[in-house]
């Protein structure tokens, strides 16, 4: 498999703790290129999806093989913009929303993001997407989260750009990784 050796569950979350439970700390937002990523896994995402170009400057989603990444699928979405009237990205469709992220967040394929969460993780997902968009190229996000029990939350991911027309991007493969740390 792929993946196989960098595939490490981070899904242990405490007892009866839901996602509303949370509040933000920080969240920071970077270029692919800036540092290291803050994943393995995501080195290997950037990997798959460079075997993809064939000399193209993006991926589309119809290069994404579901076989070919069986093991990363339950932490993965696919997110579709929707630009207003400007190209300002304003809101985006959940395509496709892995098992992992409908634990977390409740399920939410075939919606839009501002349907389902408040505005402030609407703006983050948002500003990520156009960061990408902008800079046309894969960002990072970190949003680390504070429980009421004086745990933390680390939701880190990949954003990488899709177009079907190499020109347009109009969709982004999204994978996440969410760990639990305690408060020492």
């Amino acid at each position: 498999m792929y993946w196989g050796s960098f595939r490490i569950s981070l899904f242990e979350p405490d007892e009866g703790l839901s996602r509303t439970d949370l509040t933000a700390q920080s969240f920071a937002l970077f270029s692919v290129g800036e540092g290291p990523l803050p994943e393995p896994a995501f080195e290997q995402d950037i990997k798959y999806i460079q075997s993809k170009l064939g000399g193209k400057r993006f991926a589309s989603r119809a290069d994404i093989v579901p076989s070919e990444i069986k093991s990363i699928l339950p932490e993965v979405a696919v997110f579709a913009p929707i630009f207003n009237d400007d190209g300002a990205v304003v809101d985006l469709e959940i395509r496709i929303e892995g098992t992992l992220l409908s634990r977390f967040y409740g399920e939410h394929t075939g919606q839009k993001i501002g349907d389902g969460f408040n505005e402030r993780v609407k703006g983050r997902i948002i500003a990520a997407a156009s960061k990408a968009i902008e800079i046309e190229a894969p960002v990072c996000a970190e949003l680390v989260l504070r429980s009421p029990s004086e745990r933390t939350v680390t939701v880190r991911s990949l954003y990488i750009p899709l177009s079907e027309n190499n020109d347009v991007i109009d969709n982004f493969f999204v994978h996440f990784r969410i760990q639990y740390d305690s408060i020492k």
